[in-house]
């Protein structure tokens, strides 16, 4: 089953050979328009096929009551899969970590999380 992941960087998870992948390449030109651009690709080596296509975004809404935040799906209207907020990109929270243990340590001097705001 294919995993979308929104934005330019096309990251893909598990899938097989004849799923259609898709990468957000950014928002509408036009203000109004519904339709944003987006690569879709299939295949592998030298049978992958490209194409481009204006496709608008999946309404979907994810709505949690104990904080009223309102998450919206970042991928294509009528996608395969679940929505953009069910898919986890291990490598990317990987990274945010190390992120965050830096900031950490250069405003604490030091990685231990409750000394986030100060000693």
């Amino acid at each position: 089953m294919p995993r979308l992941l929104s934005g330019d960087v096309g990251e893909l998870g598990e899938h097989d050979e004849a799923a259609e992948h898709a990468a957000h390449l950014g928002t509408a030109d036009e203000p109004g328009d519904d339709r944003d651009p987006w690569l879709l690709w299939a295949g592998v080596g030298t049978h992958r096929v490209y194409r481009f296509a204006g496709l608008p975004l999946c309404p979907a809404l994810l709505r949690d009551l104990a904080t009223r935040t309102v998450t919206s799906c970042a991928y294509f209207d009528h996608h395969p899969g679940p929505h953009s907020w069910a898919v986890t990109d291990p490598l990317g929270d990987q990274i945010a970590e190390r992120i965050q243990r830096e900031v950490r340590r250069l405003t604490t001097g030091g990685d231990n999380p409750t000394h986030a705001n100060g000693p």
